[in-house]
């Protein structure tokens, strides 16, 4: 008798097929398995915690039982024993001129010097200090001073623009800008002939 050679299985019916299709699922499993330990789990929140501080009620002072006057005290004599302080009426004559400058250059005593004394004194209480607007202040000394005098009222007016005007509230200090609309008319007209 003849044995006849069999059919071999197909090859997804081999045993090695499925041994790697169990190894490829058993793989894929322990991935997962890793990367869901990895994971960051969130974390529930934590309860807020609140303190509640209980401070003990503040002592009423208790009131005497009987209020007493006080028992009088004995006036101690001072230590040093001074003679009162003479008042000065007039300022001593000046020897050097540090001193002059020092004590005798002030405001109300220029006019009780004499020209020599008030010399000394410098350039800050002079004729010439009493002539600005407020006595005693600087004044400008500059090479052109009207100059800077229109830049600083050019600076300090208040901006217009064309075909406005301010106008002022009588009884208040608030104004208001007013725009003519005749004015703005002949402008844009003007404008568009161009």
């Amino acid at each position: 008798m003849a044995v006849e050679p069999s059919q071999p299985a197909p090859w997804w019916r081999s045993p090695r097929v499925a041994a790697a299709i169990l190894v490829g699922a058993l793989h894929v499993a322990l991935a997962f398995v890793v990367i869901l330990a990895l994971r960051p789990q969130p974390s529930a929140p934590l309860p807020r915690e609140v303190f509640f501080l209980f401070r003990p009620a503040p002592q009423v002072p208790r009131l005497p039982q009987r209020i007493e006057p006080a028992p009088l005290a004995r006036i101690a004599p001072p230590f040093v024993r001074s003679a009162p302080p003479m008042a000065i009426t007039q300022a001593p004559p000046a020897t050097t001129p540090l001193e002059l400058s020092l004590f005798r250059c002030a405001p109300e005593n220029l006019a009780r010097l004499t020209s020599e004394e008030r010399a000394h004194c410098g350039e800050t209480y002079s004729a010439g200090a009493f002539v600005a607007p407020i006595p005693g202040s600087v004044t400008a000394q500059s090479r052109d001073a009207a100059r800077w005098q229109v830049a600083l009222d050019q600076r300090n007016t208040a901006s217009t623009a064309p075909c406005t005007s301010t106008a002022h509230t009588p009884g208040s200090a608030e104004s208001a800008v007013v725009v003519d609309p005749l004015c703005v008319l002949r402008q844009l007209s003007d404008d568009s002939g161009e």
